[in-house]
């Protein structure tokens, strides 16, 4: 048994300011890696600071992390820890390490790791490492709450959603993993939902929790609505149910056949606008910001060549006037009985999306090219699709929401993006038979939260 005895403030600071170290990053540069103890309130804190230590130095990130108690109370495994460190220099690739994985406190709470040997080969390995630290993740949370037991790979996939910076792809990954698991994984998700309610709770905003243009608020709401939701004992379900009430996970969309056949939505004035129909001479069709799609790819669906209606629903909101809330392409008769994301998504920037066929994405570009050539001073935008909006142009909104861009045979179905820029999804709406019938864009204008959900707070 090994003894254990407690650290102090001046033997922190001696035992990881010796593990300064330098590693060689990808890009050549001398990476520099400080430790700086101190007692905060009764609550031991490591300051750790990267910094480039090459021809021009400069620091480049800083950060302050809390020291557990594993650490407090063993010094033999800190300084085999620290030292495991040290004899990384010049190997460890500093890209693939998050502030709470650097230094990795929870490796001090392994009873098999306890010499400097140990620590460097954990840390040496990024899969020994994301695997040491998954099952730590999981056992920690088992000890404090009494949870079932995970095979590794729902650890992997926890543990990665639990450092809240996965993409969009990655979180889809992991949560189609989740949810085909047959362990036990509802409480674990729960938990970490908690943990994530706690954490917006306190940085007053929840920026931190979007990548690449998805949000996980709204990951969040379809897990609580689905899989999650239907899994969960009637213990759980209450849990959902004050997740939802502190406003981390949204009320469900709206019912979108409903949305366009209506009048109001949630005490706000809606109006139907029918934009026209463009042609899909492949089948191919693209959602995107127009000014942004020369790199956008057609979306990943199946549809039967011919020429479809695009139509909006706008809003009257209090404080922004006249607003397109969603728009739509329905590309087959029928009824929508499920919405699913079709894994297409666009950032729209100057406020502007469109549908439009692969065919007309390739002429717009043209277009655009040919314009710069043609008016090197001029903006295509201002100059040219700008005229296409004018025409729905409104007291409230003089540039305009909607119209059709024409280019020689191409149509492009060009609208406003609700609030303005943002990253948008498109929905896949299917009929009974399974077969795409619509694509949908809900630009967020309407309120989700549930009426108990405090103010968001301003970052």
């Amino acid at each position: 048994m090994r003894t254990r005895q407690s650290v102090s403030v001046s033997e922190l600071s001696e035992i990881m300011d010796d593990a300064f170290l330098e590693a060689k990053s990808r890009d050549g540069a001398r990476i520099g890696v400080k430790f700086d103890a101190a007692d905060r309130e009764g609550q031991l804190r490591l300051t750790v600071s990267l910094h480039d230590t090459g021809d021009s130095p400069s620091d480049l990130r800083q950060w302050e992390v809390p020291v557990p108690a594993e650490a407090q109370a063993n010094v033999e495994q800190l300084r085999a820890f620290a030292e495991g460190y040290r004899r990384l220099a010049g190997a460890l690739d500093w890209e693939g390490l998050y502030p709470e994985e650097f230094p990795a406190w929870p490796l001090l709470s392994v009873d098999t790791l306890r010499s400097p040997k140990d620590f460097e080969r954990v840390l040496s390995s990024p899969v020994l490492l994301r695997d040491t630290m998954a099952r730590h993740w999981v056992e920690s949370r088992r000890a404090n709450q009494d949870l079932p037991p995970l095979p590794l790979e729902e650890s992997r996939s926890l543990y990665a959603l639990s450092l809240g910076t996965s993409t969009q792809q990655e979180l889809e990954s992991h949560l189609a993993a989740l949810s085909k698991s047959q362990a036990d994984v509802v409480p674990y998700l729960l938990t970490l939902l908690e943990h994530w309610a706690d954490a917006i709770d306190a940085e007053g905003c929840d920026g931190w929790i979007a990548q690449n243009g998805g949000s996980l608020r709204e990951h969040l709401a379809e897990l609580a609505s689905g899989w999650l939701g239907e899994r969960a004992d009637p213990a759980q379900a209450e849990r959902l149910a004050r997740l939802r009430e502190r406003g981390l996970i949204k009320a469900p969309p709206p019912d979108y056949d409903a949305l366009f056949a209506a009048t109001k939505h949630a005490g706000i004035a809606l109006h139907r606008i029918e934009v026209g129909t463009i042609d899909l001479p492949s089948g191919e069709v693209v959602a995107a910001n127009p000014l942004l799609s020369s790199s956008a790819g057609p979306i990943d669906v199946s549809i039967e060549p011919g020429s479809y209606p695009v139509r909006l629903v706008l809003g009257r909101l209090p404080d922004w006037g006249l607003r397109v809330a969603a728009a739509r392409l329905d590309v087959a008769p029928g009824r929508v009985v499920e919405w699913q994301r079709s894994g297409s998504s666009f950032e729209a920037d100057a406020g502007l999306a469109c549908f439009m066929s692969a065919e007309a994405c390739d002429a717009f570009a043209s277009a655009r090219d040919a314009f710069a050539q043609s008016t090197p001073e001029g903006n295509y935008y201002t100059d040219v699709l700008a005229m296409t909006l004018a025409p729905s142009g409104t007291q409230e909104s003089p540039s305009g929401s909607w119209g059709m861009h024409v280019i020689g045979e191409h149509k492009i179905a060009v609208f406003a993006s609700g609030l303005g820029d943002g990253f948008y999804e498109v929905l896949a709406g299917s009929d009974e038979l399974g077969r795409t019938i619509s694509l949908l864009i809900d630009f967020g204008v309407f309120p989700r939260r549930e009426p108990t959900a405090p103010p968001a707070r301003q970052c």
